[in-house]
């Protein structure tokens, strides 16, 4: 379902995937909407009508997450295949094949400057990619649950913050892969009795 904050509610109902969906995203233009799905697909919709504009179809394991790049041109999917893959908004044509974990892909995050992207897999591993070449930059060895991780760059895509459930939350570098500050030992909700 599509829904507006005013008292009308529900705007449409997305209706086509036969499995499960798993996140959901609006482009920053808000002109559509993108859906993860574990039928193996992603789809992309007007944000306004509901009407299904294009079928994401490529991977080869369930899909857990699907993102707009910052200019809304691209979407970034990741899968339990163990890849992620880059996709054009305008044709639903497979732009890149991004290749590098060893186990399902969880979660990932485009810079808000579009250059660079991150992906986080079961391996433990955040990897940092350019956007551009789909080159890898660097590798962050996490070692915690991806299951339970949140990964999200900084504002000038060179930190990329890691979030884990159970070791709270990493800043480390982008170039070196390197721990920059662990922000556990910060924690500002600490009550005061």
């Amino acid at each position: 379902f599509l829904w507006d904050s005013a008292p009308e509610g529900q705007i449409t109902l997305l209706e086509g995937h036969t499995g499960p969906v798993m996140s959901i995203d609006y482009s920053n233009d808000g002109r559509y909407v993108v859906t993860a799905s574990w039928d193996k697909t992603a789809r992309i919709w007007d944000a306004t009508t509901g009407a299904h504009l294009r079928t994401l179809q490529g991977h080869e394991g369930m899909l857990n997450q699907a993102l707009f790049s910052p200019d809304s041109t691209r979407v970034l999917t990741v899968s339990n295949d163990s890849t992620a893959r880059i996709w054009s908004v305008d044709t639903g044509a497979q732009v890149a094949l991004i290749e590098g974990h060893d186990g399902p892909v969880r979660g990932a995050h485009w810079s808000s400057d579009g250059s660079r992207l991150a992906t986080l897999a079961e391996d433990t591993i955040a990897r940092i990619w350019d956007a551009e070449t789909y080159d890898l930059i660097s590798a962050i060895h996490s070692n915690a649950d991806p299951r339970r991780e949140l990964i999200r760059f900084g504002k000038d895509a060179h930190i990329l913050f890691v979030h884990a459930k159970e070791n709270g939350t990493v800043a480390w570098s982008v170039q070196t892969g390197e721990p920059l500050i662990d922000l556990a030992m910060f924690n500002p909700i600490t009550p005061h009795f």
